[in-house]
This record gives C-alpha cells, sequence and structure tokens, in this order.
C-alpha cells in the first residue's frame, strides 16, 4: 500500500534528518566528529579543563546501539475508502513501534574518516508486526552517493521495513560536503551548568532516502556542560548537544506532499578527560510531528505522524565475537 510505505518510510528515517552542525553530532552512529572539532574549555574551580571532542574512529572499533522509535499516525480518509483499504493493513491509525539493537563495527574509513563501510550484528529487530530480522543476522553496510546501502550476509533479500529500520540507524552520504566551520562558543571556558549557543548555518540539506530530501531553516543549535561524573572509574565530562529546525521536504514518493514541520533533537555523550579513550555513553532523542497529503485512487488520503526515537550507544565489551568482513 503506497500510502502505508509512506508513513513506515518517515517514521524509519527521521533519524537520519537530524543535521550535524558545527559541533553538534550526527546522525550516524557510532557517534563522529571532524579533525577541526575543537576541543571544550571547562572553568573547574580554579583550572581550565581541556576536553577534546574530536575522537577519531578507526577500522575494528566496536559500538553496542539500541534503538526504539514510536510513531503515532492518524490517517484521515473517506469513510468508504477506509472500509476498503485499511482492514488488516499497517494504514489503520494508531502506535507504531520499532526496536533494534545490536553491534555495530568499522570496517573502514574514506578520507575525511566518516565510516565507509560497517557491519550490524543483529540482537534484536522488530517491527510493528514482529521480528523482522532474527537474532544474529549479520548486514554488511556501506556508504553511497544516496546514503548506506544494507545487504545480508547470507544473501538474502532486507524486507522494506527491515531496510527502512536500519537506515534509520546508518545513514550517511559518501562524500558529503563538510559543513562550513561555525562558532560554537567553545573558544572561551564554560563552567558546569553554562548552556551557549551555536552558530548555525541557514540552511541545511539532508537525503532521507527514496530520492527525497529535507531542508532545514530556521535553525538553532545549543551545548550545555551538564556536569563531571566518573563511569567505571573513569573521569569525564557529560556534554548535552540540542537542535531545532523547521522540516521543508522537496519532494516525497508517490506524489505525497508533507508541510513545513518542526524537529526537536539531543544527544548527551560522556566525553572522557583522558583524549586517547572513545565516548563512554552516547544517547539521542529525537521527536518532530509531520502532516502529510496526497491520493490514493484519486481520493484524497492524510496523516498527521507524531514520531519519538531514542538510540543509546556504548563501546562494546569485547566478550562476544563479532563478524569479520568478507
Amino acid at each position: 500500500m503506497p500510502a502505508a510505505r509512506h508513513l513506515l518510510l518517515l517514521s524509519a528515517l527521521l533519524a537520519a534528518c537530524a543535521p550535524r552542525p558545527a559541533s553538534h553530532f550526527s546522525a550516524l552512529s557510532p557517534p563522529q566528529t571532524t579533525t577541526d572539532e575543537p576541543p571544550l574549555l571547562v572553568a573547574n574551580g580554579d583550572k581550565i579543563l581541556r576536553v577534546e571532542r574530536h575522537r577519531p574512529l578507526k577500522p575494528g572499533d566496536q559500538y553496542d546501539i539500541e534503538a526504539h522509535s514510536i510513531f503515532n499516525a492518524q490517517v484521515k480518509m473517506p469513510v468508504l475508502l477506509s472500509a476498503l483499504i485499511t482492514k488488516g493493513s499497517r494504514l489503520e491509525s494508531g502506535e507504531k513501534h520499532f526496536d533494534v539493537a545490536g553491534r555495530v563495527a568499522i570496517v573502514s574509513l574514506d578520507p575525511a574518516g566518516k565510516p565507509a563501510a560497517l557491519t550490524f550484528t543483529v540482537k534484536t529487530c522488530i517491527g510493528p508486526n514482529g521480528e523482522l530480522l532474527p537474532a544474529n543476522t549479520i548486514i554488511d553496510a556501506k556508504a553511497s552517493p544516496t546514503g548506506m546501502t544494507c545487504t545480508r550476509r547470507d544473501g538474502t533479500k532486507i524486507s522494506r521495513e527491515a531496510n527502512q529500520a536500519l537506515l534509520g540507524l546508518f545513514n550517511q552520504e559518501k562524500s558529503a560536503a563538510a559543513a562550513p566551520r561555525a562558532k560554537d562558543g567553545s573558544d572561551i571556558p564554560h563552567k558546569i551548568g553554562e548552556t551557549w549557543p551555536a552558530e548555525t548555518p541557514p540552511t541545511l540539506t539532508r537525503g532521507v532516502g527514496e530520492g527525497s530530501k529535507v531542508t532545514f531553516r530556521d535553525i538553532h543549535a545549543w551545548t550545555t556542560l551538564k556536569s563531571m561524573t566518573a563511569r567505571d572509574r573513569i573521569d569525564a565530562l557529560e556534554v548535552e548537544s540540542g537542535f531545532k529546525g523547521t522540516m521543508y521536504f522537496d519532494k516525497l514518493p508517490w506524489g505525497f506532499t508533507a508541510k513545513p514541520a518542526e524537529l526537536h533533537a539531543t544527544q548527551t555523550t560522556l566525553l572522557p578527560l583522558d583524549p586517547a579513550l572513545p565516548p563512554l555513553d552516547t544517547s539521542r532523542h529525537i521527536d518532530a510531528e509531520i502532516q502529510v497529503e496526497g491520493s490514493f485512487l484519486l481520493i484524497p488520503v492524510s496523516a498527521d505522524v507524531k514520531v519519538k526515537m531514542d538510540q543509546k550507544i556504548t563501546p562494546a565489551r569485547k566478550t562476544e565475537p563479532t563478524a569479520a568482513h568478507p
């Protein structure tokens, strides 16, 4: 059902919409930064701590990821059409859940230090109608000009729903140009509890799959130093990055359109004071509400879609075997 597939596409790919202005976060998991990322200067008593944000990835790095998304679609259509096509289908109004968990392994990096190839070993992958991928399925993901391309190691075709769930985790455009360096307030010391704005470009454009793109306008971004803490006896700085912007979709599959919609996103990261260590923990939250309009058999159909997505990413404890890249 074209409209049903489109609603699922929107929910699964919202994570890929979140852009990364200046020091703010990328949609791709695991978390990554750029080489020109300046350190954070933290006023801690009579000392100024320098906390590096750039934690370069390298082949062989492994991360465990858990992702949960909920979307509530309120579909509006004539009564006769509703009776004809929604019985037993995914087009009816209601709340739907997606849960994905597993281990990511970096296979290779591009010249910019971004992942060019990944493997993902599935722990769980569950959609509204049950299991999408069985446990221990191995997914090979490679960057392409339109995003990450995912294939199953055993050659089995990935279902549309499963592919959408994976795209929500691994969205990376090959050779995408880096955003211009912007002022983010990190050149002066800040105290714990302090929040400051980051300079952002007037617009940002992202691909969201199936030939669709979204442009963000009215962008606001900020950083908060949450706390100094310790995890497993490792001293770390808890940093929250926030983003808010209005999404404008240039086109959508099957002739559907979407009204401008606001997206809110936050990411909280534990950065060890030791610059040689990776982030200890990263959690992300994204929510948005999108109004979609189109037609089916020349009959108007519309839907209000509310989406919430949460991700948690931690460095893998290498006590379990991870799939080798072929």
